[in-house]
């Protein structure tokens, strides 16, 4: 009878963590919905297996409306644009230009990254197929969304960190498949200012 009455315990102990973390996860997702639009500076780190040492660049992040720019200071010209239509890099002097058809693997990882930067938990776990992970460490809300299934490319796992006060983005690391991964570190965010019309659009060429 004891063993019974622990059972149903350690359940209801369950259920009641997993509509916590069902809350949480709705909460982040609304209470970044509230800003307009985002501006924060970033560092970001490249770590190649090849490689001894990361690569590392920073610059500024701009999102509005479900559309992102990334314009980097080191290296400097370099960018990644994220529109409507469009999945832009610019890295290093080469112009790559992303296809973003429906079904295609980089419409995945345009919206996978929009749905970083919204605190879409859901949507990131139902757009790549994967488990969501949760920890609590200090002040800090941590998510870790897996791959179900083994990918050839893209991402295999994503690691979010949220601050728990304000509920905003602080890091996100984005795990290859390959074995490589890029961290970014999102500074103090700014929020609700005002855009020039062209900053989403990819710029012109020099």
């Amino acid at each position: 009878m004891k063993s019974v009455t622990l059972f149903l315990s350690l359940l209801l102990c369950a259920n009641v963590a997993f509509a916590a973390d069902a809350d949480l996860i709705t909460k982040i997702k609304n209470k970044n919905a509230e800003a307009k639009n985002i501006t924060c500076t970033f560092s970001q780190s490249k770590h190649i297996k090849m490689m001894e040492n990361p690569i590392n660049s920073n610059g500024t992040l701009y999102y509005e409306s479900g559309k992102m720019t990334m314009i980097y200071n080191e290296p400097k010209d370099d960018y990644l644009v994220i529109n409507d239509k469009q999945f832009v890099m610019m890295s290093r002097g080469k112009k790559l230009n992303h296809n973003v058809k429906e079904g295609s693997p980089m419409r995945t990882l345009r919206n996978t990254l929009i749905y970083c930067v919204q605190g879409d938990i859901n949507a990131i776990a139902q757009e790549c197929d994967a488990t969501v992970g949760y920890e609590k460490s200090g002040n800090l809300h941590i998510y870790t969304l897996t791959q179900k299934k083994k990918v050839p490319r893209g991402y295999s796992k994503i690691v979010l960190q949220f601050d728990a006060a304000t509920l905003q983005l602080t890091k996100m690391v984005l795990y290859e498949a390959t074995g490589n991964y890029t961290e970014y570190t999102l500074n103090k965010q700014t929020l609700n200012t005002t855009f020039k019309a062209t900053l989403f659009q990819v710029p012109p060429a020099k």
